[in-house]
């Protein structure tokens, strides 16, 4: 099997590119704050550039009515969002203050409030929001029980929270309606998925395409002709089809990839993706072992997605 490119965060980077205009972003903030703001222009962008860091490529960090915002997109659910936040918040602030030296003046230094909102569009089921939250990561000390201290939150002098939001099709509806961008960004993964799924599943990826590079190039391009046949990105897709192409279909290692892979399915039991790949495999009369060598997945793992699916 021919090693093939399959970025695991073009959703993230996609999600950049859609809102990477102010008047998109305040009608994001204005749906996602029920607000009616209308001059764009008093959006302050202060997005940290170098957060690749903390893998962060797909932040957007601005400002407004002394709102500090932070919003990530995310494909797959991660319970420590709020330390990233509170990491990235710290850097923001710090940014903000300029002179630390204000750090040791006697008056007040005025601050933002923040606000950190996790736009979700994975493939494992999630409820249409959920709050993370920093204190979820500690644990009360010993001497707690001794002092009927039951909430970690009682005497943490911490917190950070982090609004979890679902935008797969068929979630927020109300949200969706009040903002379009997000709708039609939602719109074109669902289709992106259900091209690369039906491409990769049927018979001709394994017959017809060299490897599934081809397939998955393919399902990409069929996913933008229909958003432009719907007006659904029209903008973005026709006119910038070249940059999209290239931000879905980045060079990606696939070791990397399936060492991620792996490891997630072992934490989990098996990772949904890999998982389905590989009943397709052997449903094309390929043994464990060939199924092993093609996908390098440890054949105890293949035996193990194999005797459930059956």
């Amino acid at each position: 099997m021919e090693e093939f490119n399959i970025n695991r965060e073009y959703k993230d980077r996609m999600f950049k590119l859609v809102f990477r205009e102010k008047k998109d972003l305040l009608e994001l903030y204005n749906a996602i704050n029920s607000t009616h703001y209308t001059n764009e222009e008093d959006i302050e962008i202060n997005t940290i550039e170098d957060a690749i860091y903390m893998n962060m490529h797909n932040d957007i960090s601005y400002i407004i009515t002394s709102v500090l915002n932070l919003y990530e997109q995310q494909s797959s659910f991660n319970p420590n969002m709020p330390i990233r936040g509170l990491i990235y918040f710290a850097s923001l602030y710090k940014k903000i203050i300029k002179d630390e030296t204000r750090l040791y003046s006697t008056s007040l230094i005025p601050l933002p409030i923040p606000q950190f909102i996790v736009f979700y569009n994975g493939t494992k089921e999630q409820p249409d929001n959920r709050i993370l939250k920093l204190t979820d990561s500690f644990s009360l000390p010993e001497w707690a029980t001794d002092k009927n201290i039951e909430n970690v939150e009682d005497i943490s002098a911490l917190q950070c929270t982090a609004r979890v939001v679902n935008i797969n099709v068929g979630h927020n509806i109300k949200l969706m309606q009040s903002c379009k961008k997000l709708q039609d960004y939602s719109t074109f993964i669902g289709y992106v998925r259900e091209y690369t799924e039906k491409y990769m599943n049927e018979s001709k990826y394994m017959d017809g395409y060299e490897d599934a590079s081809g397939a998955i190039k393919a399902a990409i391009n069929a996913a933008i002709d229909r958003c432009i046949n719907e007006d659904v990105l029209r903008d973005i897709l026709a006119n910038q089809r070249a940059e999209v192409l290239e931000i879905m279909f980045t060079e990606y290692d696939m070791e990397k990839h399936m060492k991620v892979v792996r490891r997630d399915g072992y934490d989990e039991g098996y990772d949904e993706g890999i998982a389905q790949i590989i009943i397709n495999i052997s449903k094309k009369g390929k043994t464990p072992d060939e199924i092993s060598n093609l996908t390098d997945t440890d054949i105890n793992l293949v035996n193990k997605i194999l005797a459930h699916s059956n």
